[in-house]
């Protein structure tokens, strides 16, 4: 009878003492949110033509989701140029001194004479981050759309809270 009891009370200590333990473990702090702005020079081209390319945005990343709003443009003149504004969404790489990410959305298009359209602006980025508030890096962006599809690849950099 005291083997019984001793096991019984064994059992209940082990249940009562086990999810204990389990609590007490660590669990790692959930990832900070970063944000960052960025601007772009580069070279970029419309049809079959090449101009300058320019940009300049803002994002921010939770995990491995950015969020991106920014503007591009190429053109060699104000006659010429052609823009477009979007809001984009897509993954990113986490920490480290290295980030890379990828993005589409929707946007609009316009050129100087007003012509207006919807655009799909489709982005990647490889950006290194020497420092937890800078970094400089390549960008490459399409805008299809159909006043005139255009794209550039550009030397960005990046200040905000990067890591």
């Amino acid at each position: 009878m005291s083997l019984r009891r001793l096991a019984l009370v064994g059992l209940a200590a082990g249940i009562v003492l086990i999810p204990t333990r389990v609590l007490a473990q660590d669990s790692p702090p959930p990832p900070r949110s970063t944000f960052w702005g960025f601007v772009a020079l580069g070279i970029g081209g419309a049809r079959d033509s090449t101009f300058y390319a320019a940009g300049v945005g803002a994002a921010w990343q939770r995990r491995s989701l950015v969020l991106m709003g920014r503007i591009a443009s190429v053109g060699p003149e104000k006659e010429n140029r052609m823009e477009d504004l979007g809001l984009l969404a897509g993954v990113g790489t986490q920490r480290g001194r290295f980030h890379y990410l990828a993005a589409a959305g929707l946007g609009v298009a316009r050129n100087r004479q007003d012509s207006t359209a919807l655009a799909l602006p489709i982005e990647a980025q490889a950006t290194w981050r020497f420092s937890g508030f800078a970094g400089i890096g390549l960008r490459g962006f399409l805008s299809l759309n159909k006043v005139s599809s255009f794209g550039g690849l550009t030397i960005m950099a990046e200040v905000g809270r990067l890591r």
